[in-house]
């Protein structure tokens, strides 16, 4: 049995931008001086077929801002959305979500979770043309 690729429709492209931190909570602490955190932010797509099927996820990592609690980051992220053309042509939309995260780098150990953000996006055919 062969499978055939699935066939997409461009929907648009979808930019999402990750400029700083503030205020964030320091994970490295110090016996002398001031704790501080050396965060990144990461960036993750990820768009649903009907039924909840998630049908792609992308990431896009940020650089590590080292010893700060108010990083800055200028992290633009961008993907193309598309739609599945063949065997859905009820579905007259495509839904995912845009998750940002912060976490804090550490070298020896794993890295800590810091913080998200979720947003919910729909794309809907022809609402741009």
């Amino acid at each position: 049995m062969q499978l055939s690729k699935p066939k997409f429709t461009p929907l648009g492209l979808l930019r999402v931008g990750v400029i700083e931190g503030r205020n964030l909570e320091a994970k490295d602490v110090r016996i002398m001086g001031k704790a501080t955190s050396d965060p990144y932010a990461l960036v993750r797509f990820e768009v649903e077929a009907p039924g909840n099927l998630l049908l792609w996820s992308c990431e896009r990592r940020s650089e590590v801002r080292k010893k700060t609690l108010t990083p800055r980051w200028d992290l633009w992220a961008e993907q193309l959305v598309a739609m599945p053309t063949e065997g859905n042509a009820e579905k007259t939309e495509t839904e995912g979500f845009v998750n940002v995260e912060v976490w804090d780098w550490d070298k020896s150990s794993g890295d800590d979770f810091m913080g998200r953000v979720s947003v919910f996006v729909t794309w809907q055919p022809g609402f741009f043309s």
